[in-house]
């Protein structure tokens, strides 16, 4: 599920990669129908958690998962984040994406291997 974040940004070099991307995924055996690509105010923390929960529960020992983010990641009290595109600045840690959730998340799935990719800024 590539999942990318721009603002505004969005048309920056990094963020039209996101479509290219999924094209790319397509050219190499990842179905459009079997992808989620996040962009913007779609990429809220909800609905990212959503998707992978949903992906990752139906993967299956022969499956490759790709994560691919781009955006703002950081770290508080000894975890780390990656914001979406609803976080509060007021409340950082609790609206942004704990990697340690995503790590819980991709310990109970069944995948057979994990591509990812994260290119994050402070």
């Amino acid at each position: 599920m590539p999942t990318c974040t721009a603002g505004a940004f969005a048309n920056a070099p990094g963020m039209r990669f996101c479509g290219a991307c999924g094209k790319a995924l397509e050219a190499i055996g990842f179905a459009a129908a079997d992808q989620a690509i996040l962009v913007d105010g779609k990429a809220t923390k909800s609905v990212v958690e959503a998707r992978l929960r949903k992906l990752l529960r139906a993967a299956k020992a022969d499956d490759v998962v790709y994560l691919y983010f781009a955006g703002h990641a950081f770290a508080h009290r000894g975890a780390s984040y990656l914001v979406c595109a609803d976080a509060a600045s007021s409340d950082l840690a609790e609206t942004s994406l704990a990697l340690d959730w995503l790590a819980a998340e991709l310990e109970r799935s069944a995948f057979g291997q994990l591509v990812r990719f994260f290119g994050v800024s402070p």
